[in-house]
């Protein structure tokens, strides 16, 4: 299956967080954090169970999972400066088949487009495939 996500601008302000100098510099609290609860919020507000975020401190990235009638989606989401990247890895539906599985895997990614494209929050959607590279929608 492949992994797609959606490009999109936001005006959420940068709240990552940074310790230390020089060589003992680090990231404590990726950029995005604001965004993913606005993101969170609105899939719960659409009947999601979404599990605790994640800060991903290697990618600078915040991860969750989302779940709805049995299946679950893994979800990341990138922030940087007005442009955000959200991707989903997969789903995992209890024994469905393969086609079936693909299907609900694009239901949700369309679903988050649909309820990010009804947020003013949110600008400028489109999809995207793994590498970045922009592609018609494959719904």
């Amino acid at each position: 299956m492949e992994n797609l996500g959606l490009e999109f601008t936001v005006d959420f302000p940068d709240d990552h967080l940074e310790a230390g100098e020089g060589a003992d510099w680090e990231v404590i609290r990726p950029s995005g954090m604001a965004l993913t609860h606005a993101v969170v919020d609105l899939l719960q507000a659409n009947g999601f169970v979404v599990s605790e975020l994640e800060a991903d401190i290697e990618h600078e990235s915040w991860y969750f999972i989302a779940e709805k009638d049995g299946r679950s989606h893994e979800t990341q989401v990138y922030h940087l400066d007005s442009t955000a990247f959200l991707y989903v890895w997969g789903s995992s539906p209890s024994f469905k088949r393969l086609f079936k599985r693909r299907d609900h895997y694009l239901e949700y990614i369309e679903k988050l487009r649909q309820i990010l494209s009804g947020d003013q929050r949110f600008g400028a959607l489109h999809w995207i495939d793994i590498s970045g590279q922009p592609i018609v929608s494959p719904v």
